[in-house]
Order: structure tokens, then sequence, then C-alpha cells
């Protein structure tokens, strides 16, 4: 998570009135919200937020949530109980049942998590998020292994990158060294080819997104070669080198923390060859690839289906050695997004998507 700048930053951030702060643009109030969160001030909290969202990546409930996951401060979760009765119904259910794992009430807090996903008065979606929170509090926490050699890191661009994409990714290859790889469309089906199979090859060139080739060729690279994946717009945060060597053999899952409708975020995503998780998403993503029907970007190798993916693993007690990731911890630890040029044409998914009128 982005922390603020210099204690005088926080401080006079910490002592504006939340009556003010309440009125400010909502950039303004996020770092206000950030500031009082730091700062313990939990009972601050709802004044900002009930002005409406601050942030553009997640809710206010859970980005507090999340900085509690982050700082291992989850005996303060009780506390955010005013800021639950004014988040909506579903991240409130959420909350709770987080709250009852974290004091030790593992059954009860199932039991909650499968309430809400019997609950049809929630979208399909958010149903699956909630088994997906009991995934990942079930699952370890990431702990960094000894010193060890740098695993291989793969990043992928259809074609050439533009200017402000192709820098952030030579920060990226300066660390990875000869541990660096990254390929275009081309390339990746050439790999595919190679080493996978032709059928495979020909799915991958037939995508109908480069959005979507990324998400399907990490699987296949991950599967085949093992390492790290970095999306092509993630801009390095300053711990990373000394994590990098740390990683270990694990398979690393990004899940979305920040927010009550849980998924596994595919931005991040590190695993030796042959795991079975991404085995088992590479698999499920090649029927998808294969049918006719039209879906979501996420639905065909991405979040969505990593989600799908990792919960039919877990619930048969076969996702295999994973650890898990925190918003929180990818954001203060590993890479954020930045506001690259790409993103306002089609080349970003979501404009690709409304002008498709999907």
């Amino acid at each position: 998570m982005t922390s603020l700048r210099g204690p005088s930053t926080r401080s006079l951030l910490q002592a504006f009135p939340a009556a003010i702060v309440r009125h400010l643009p909502r950039t303004q109030r996020a770092k206000h919200f950030q500031a009082r969160l730091e700062a313990g001030r939990y009972d601050l909290l709802p004044a900002i937020a009930s002005a409406g969202n601050p942030f553009t990546d997640g809710d206010p409930l859970f980005r507090a949530v999340d900085y509690l996951l982050l700082t291992g401060a989850m005996q303060d979760l009780p506390d955010l109980a005013a800021l639950a009765r004014i988040s909506d119904v579903f991240a409130a259910k959420i909350w709770k049942g987080v709250c009852l794992w974290h004091e030790g009430h593992d059954e009860q807090a199932r039991a909650e998590f499968e309430r809400i996903f019997d609950d049809h008065s929630h979208s399909g979606f958010a149903r699956r998020a909630a088994r997906a929170w009991a995934m990942y509090l079930s699952l370890p926490r990431f702990q960094p292994a000894g010193p060890g050699a740098p695993p291989p890191l793969m990043q992928f661009w259809d074609t050439v990158p533009p200017a402000d994409v192709a820098a952030e990714m030579r920060t990226w290859e300066a660390l990875g060294d000869s541990a660096y790889t990254r390929f275009d469309a081309a390339e990746a089906v050439r790999f595919f080819a190679r080493n996978i199979g032709g059928v495979e090859a020909d799915l991958l060139a037939a995508c109908p997104h480069p959005a979507v080739q990324s998400d399907y060729f990490r699987l296949g690279w991950l599967m085949v070669h093992g390492g790290v994946y970095v999306d092509a717009d993630a801009r390095m945060r300053g711990g990373f080198a000394a994590l990098y060597p740390r990683l270990g053999d694990k398979t690393l899952l990004w899940f979305r923390t920040r927010a009550a409708e849980m998924t596994v975020i595919n931005g991040f995503i590190a695993a030796p060859p042959d795991a079975p998780f991404v085995q088992h998403a590479f698999k499920l993503a090649c029927r998808r690839l294969a049918s006719d029907e039209t879906r979501h970007v996420f639905d065909y190798a991405g979040p969505t289906l990593l989600t799908q993916a990792a919960l039919r693993l877990f619930e048969r007690d076969r996702l295999g050695d994973v650890a898990s990731l925190s918003d929180g911890f990818i954001a203060a630890r590993i890479m954020g997004q930045f506001d690259a040029s790409y993103k306002r044409d089609t080349r970003n998914w979501r404009r690709w998507m409304a002008e498709r009128g999907s």
C-alpha cells in the first residue's frame, strides 16, 4: 500500500477536520482517509466515506481491511464496525465473516461465507467472492524465502510497446538481467507451437484482444517454464529488488483484498513449472477459447477464470503449494500500475469492450 510522505504531511492530513474533508475532491479525500487509517483513527473514517467512495480501486471498508492485513493489525477489525454500517450489505457481510475468522471462529466464518454464497439476491460474481475470501483466509500468507537465485521473469506486449510502457519494461529487464524474457504475439505463438502444441498456438493467435492473449500466454509460459510474470504497465516498487531473489518456489497468487468482491488477480503471478493451479487454469482457458461463446475479457483466461480454477482445486484439496499475496503487499513491495497512454484507446480492453457493446 502506498504510504504518505513525511511525518509532517501525515500529521497535517490527520488533523484536518473530517467535516471539511468530506467536501474535498475524491483524490484528496482518499489521502485523508489513508492518513486517519494509518493513525488508527477509525472513528473518523465513516465521515469521509459517507460522502462517496474516494477510491477507484476497491471500497473504503476493504481498503481498511487490506491495510490491517498488510500491517498485521487484524485485532483492530472490530473497530471498523461504524464503517461497515455505512457500507453496502454485501461488503458488511464479508467483513463479518473476516472478523469471525480472525477471532478464531473458523467454522462460523465458513458458515457465514456459505450463507452469502447461497443468497441469490447477490450476483454470481459476488457470491463466488464469498468463497474466494474463505479460500484466501485458509491459505498461508507469503513469507520471503532465504536468498536464492532470482527466478525467470517474463513480460508480454503483442507488438512494439508504447514509449511509456517500454520505459517501465526496461526497469524489470534490468532487474531480471539474463533471467528476463520479453515476448510479442508472434514469439508467443512460436513458443506455444514448440512447447505445448499447434492447437494451443492457434488458439493464442486467434485471441479476440491482446489482453486475452497476454492472460492466456502467461499461463502457458508459467506451466512450461516456471518463474514470474509481471504486467508490462507495472511500475516496480523500491523494495522489490531485495525481495526478488527471495520469492522461493511456491505458487504465489495475488488476491483482491481491497474489495469485498474478491478475485485472483494476474498482474503478478509466480509459479514453478507444472504447478497444479497453473495446469488446471491453462486447460480451462483452452476450453473457453476453443468455444464460440463471446465472454468478458476476464472470463477467457483472466481473473474470473483464475478465481474459478483456484476454487475448484481448493475445494478438492488439490491446489498445491500456494501462498497468498494481498493488494496491500503488492502495492507496497512489488508493483503498481500507472496511467499508461495506451489506456486511452482500444488497446485498453475496457474501451475495446465498450466499443464492442459488451
